[in-house]
């Protein structure tokens, strides 16, 4: 699937989290991570699917499909654990056209 500017949204949030407590993070997407994984949305969404319907961890860990060596954190607010990840600051921002 091509590249299409147009999906992309206006703007992005970046979460600062904090825990109040341990919690566990699994991390997903490794093996698919050095194979053009991104490019293939019906896998990456089966992987999140199944995390969370699995509710193995309050965190997962996932590649990002932008920066190299960069990961993501998703929460699974359905977790027993969910509610020892805090919002500590939310902030807003836009992609830099110079990227497209």
């Amino acid at each position: 699937m091509p590249f299409d500017r147009a999906d992309l949204p206006n703007s992005l949030q970046l979460l600062k989290i904090q825990m109040t407590a341990p919690v566990e993070i699994q991390a997903l997407g490794r093996q698919e991570s050095a194979s053009g994984w991104a490019s293939y949305l019906e896998v990456t969404q089966t992987l999140g699917d199944l995390w969370l319907d699995e509710g193995s961890a309050a965190l997962a860990q996932v590649p990002s499909a932008i920066v190299p060596g960069a990961f993501n954190y998703l929460l699974n607010p359905a977790h027993v654990d969910a509610d020892k990840v805090q919002l500590v600051e939310a902030q807003r921002f836009k992609l830099d056209p110079r990227f497209f």
